[in-house]
């Protein structure tokens, strides 16, 4: 869509007076209307603010690091302070209720939607895993979808690790799960009739973490997981400043699974981290620190760097449709310019309501808030989640 801007009119009258006789008759030509002084008046995106449910500051909020968007709508996780459970909630946006709940008795540490792409209208359907040590479990849970809910005890080796950190599902072919384990174990499913089982894809010390201090625990264990959507047998893993490429088959014929390739950032920064890895177009996308990486081939290739007021990596600051990568400094990545641009509007020559609607939007937008976007959809919406609302804006492309 291209920016709005006011369509600029130039008027010219001519006045020519001509008469015919044996003598001329002067001519009278009255002065051109001058032009008017052309001025440019800036765009600004429609944006509303979503209360969120449940939220009481400092006691329940939500989990800024944790936020999905599917086709159909966001996903969020709400921490309860008070009775320490977890629950999750999803906007729908229209009808009643405004939003759907997952709101278990028992802790739900973590979560992540069963389907991206393909939910219908007002489904609600997530896998989700907790642990209290000795009842670990996982399961899934539907509404609106004509799937039954379930939940299974996270089998003992050799055909599990007995606790998962989390579980992710594929995301193309076959759904079958990925499950993360202590040690930056990785767990493939093998058979999803029950009893649930797993196989064995990277052990322990393949990708090592230094237990003998907090700082090394935190960089070296594993955080980010993303179920490639073109291949089934891959998965993306980070910590701080390590890529993983994660395979169930060989790189190549009679190769074994396991790690297929990785990239070490911490030659580029030895304090950034990668905090967010996306797939637009095709194309793995990473932000490191407040830098986006495209890889081509075996190569990561820096293609921008986002304007945050704060450090940047804290949450995932980019996002994408499935073509168009957004960032949650108000821009969204061209890829036939190479260039970043606004989709939050100009913002140029504003006065009144509207120049106070866009200095809040471009507030929330240099915050390093976390972002998802409508997946699927060329128009959005585009969310920013913060402490206290969702944040909808319908961006300017």
């Amino acid at each position: 869509m291209e920016r709005l801007n006011p369509n600029f009119f130039l008027v010219a009258l001519w006045l020519t007076m001509i008469s015919c006789g044996k003598d001329p008759i002067a001519t009278t030509t009255a002065p051109p209307t001058p032009a008017p002084v052309a001025s440019t008046v800036g765009s600004l995106a429609s944006y509303k603010k979503i209360p969120l449910p449940l939220v009481v500051v400092p006691l329940i909020i939500p989990n800024l690091s944790l936020f999905h968007v599917t086709n159909r709508g966001p996903y969020i996780q709400i921490l309860d302070n008070v009775k320490k459970l977890w629950s999750v909630h999803k906007y729908h946006g229209s009808g009643s209720p405004e939003w759907s709940s997952f709101t278990p008795n028992y802790p739900v540490f973590d979560f992540i939607p069963s389907k991206f792409t393909t939910e219908k209208d007002r489904e609600f359907s997530i896998y989700w895993n907790h642990t209290n040590l000795s009842d670990d479990k996982y399961g899934m849970y539907n509404l609106n979808n004509g799937s039954p809910s379930f939940e299974y005890l996270v089998p003992g080796d050799p055909k599990g690790p007995g606790r998962f950190v989390k579980v992710i599902p594929a995301r193309n072919g076959f759904q079958r799960l990925w499950g993360i384990g202590a040690g930056n174990e990785i767990w493939s499913e093998t058979a999803v009739a029950v009893p649930k089982t797993f196989e064995k894809i990277v052990p322990q010390g393949k990708i090592p973490i230094d237990f003998s201090s907090i700082q090394s625990i935190a960089t070296g264990a594993l955080k980010l997981f993303f179920a490639d959507p073109d291949q089934e047998t891959v998965l993306w893993c980070a910590n701080a400043r390590g890529l993983f490429k994660v395979g169930t088959v060989g790189s190549t014929a009679g190769s074994s699974p396991g790690i297929l390739s990785q990239w070490n950032f911490g030659t580029i920064s030895s304090t950034d981290v990668i905090s967010a890895i996306i797939k637009a177009d095709n194309n793995l996308i990473v932000q490191f620190g407040k830098k986006i990486y495209k890889l081509d081939g075996n190569t990561l290739r820096l293609i921008g760097t986002l304007n945050l007021s704060g450090p940047g990596g804290v949450f995932a600051n980019i996002a994408t449709s499935g073509s168009t990568i957004y960032a949650s400094d108000g821009t969204y990545y061209d890829s036939n310019s190479n260039s970043w641009k606004s989709f939050i509007g100009t913002g140029l020559n504003l006065t009144g309501a509207d120049a106070t609607k866009y200095a809040e939007l471009k507030a929330y937008a240099s915050g390093g808030l976390t972002i998802g976007v409508l997946n699927g959809s060329s128009t959005g919406p585009v969310y920013f989640l913060t402490p206290t609302e969702l944040i909808q804006i319908s961006p300017i492309l």
